[in-house]
């Protein structure tokens, strides 16, 4: 096993498997999921960024 395919192992462990691609992971800075979601809209993508961070009045 590769470097790469021992880190996504741990992801997978930590996280789950992902359902879609891409799949992409919202963490909490001690680690924990705070969101997760498959398919790809920048829209979306950056929605859900700033709701993460608390932009959005």
């Amino acid at each position: 096993m590769n470097k790469k395919e021992a880190e996504a192992e741990k992801i997978i462990k930590k996280y789950g498997k992902p359902k879609g691609f891409p799949t992409f992971y919202l963490v909490n800075s001690d680690g924990s999921l705070r969101d997760s979601w498959s398919g790809y809209s920048k829209t979306f993508f950056l929605n859900k960024v700033e709701e993460f961070l608390n932009l959005k009045n």
